[in-house]
């Protein structure tokens, strides 16, 4: 990416260049690096503004809505990712307002709001199956996973989980480190309140579903607390 970037400057690309940075932005937040995301994703917004590019800057404002997410500010993290879907809807990006629902879904579940995570994921969900995009559907099924083991519907949330590992498994994407732990707490959580045999059955019989009936079961509930 620093090569890649480096060239489209040289190029005189600004908008090539800024692309690139953005993704720089985001290796480092999955490198747990907050303040070298954050300076970077600065950078990417003002050039994106500079260049009046509204679905750059709509990636530079949920990516650091990222940041701030990560950072533990989710007062922020909401009020970027938010105005990161008004632009999506603006200009009509489904992949963007997917990428920004999600997102909001994960702040609403760290106010432990249960039942708006879930709603966020599953219109997410809508938009990324829509698009085609497994990766997405795989961010949501497991988003939605951790919803639901943490209001208390275990089951479900382990058959999720198996499902939504399953996919990654199948297209070659792992969560990013960054998520791995949290994902992984979710898992815990479930396995202690069902039980390991339980759990395993339950995770077993989602891994063992077709994307279309994870994504069936997803929609035929969502946490209410």
């Amino acid at each position: 990416y620093t090569e890649s970037m480096t060239r489209f400057r040289d190029a005189g690309d600004l908008r090539l260049a800024t692309l690139i940075l953005g993704n720089l932005g985001v290796v480092a937040t999955n490198q747990g690096d907050l303040d070298l995301a954050r300076d970077r994703l600065e950078e990417h917004l003002r050039n994106a503004n500079l260049l009046g590019d509204r679905k750059l800057t709509g990636g530079a404002l949920t990516n650091l809505g990222l940041v701030a997410y990560h950072a533990g500010d989710l007062d922020e993290s909401a009020r970027l990712h938010q105005q990161a879907l008004e632009i999506a809807e603006l200009i009509g990006d489904p992949r963007l307002a997917a990428v920004a629902l999600t997102n909001l879904g994960m702040v609403a579940a760290g106010r432990h709001d249960y039942a708006a995570a879930a709603g966020f994921h599953l219109r997410s969900l809508d938009l990324a199956e829509a698009a085609g995009e497994p990766r997405s559907i795989a961010e949501n099924l497991e988003e939605l996973a951790a919803a639901e083991a943490a209001a208390g519907h275990a089951a479900r949330g382990a058959t999720l989980f198996g499902a939504s590992q399953a996919l990654r498994d199948n297209i070659g994407a792992p969560a990013p480190e960054a998520d791995q732990a949290r994902f992984g707490d979710a898992m815990d959580h479930a396995a202690a309140a069902l039980g390991d045999a339980a759990y395993n059955e339950a995770h077993a019989a989602g891994w063992a579903m077709s994307v279309q009936q994870a994504v069936a079961l997803a929609r035929s509930g969502a946490p209410s607390v």
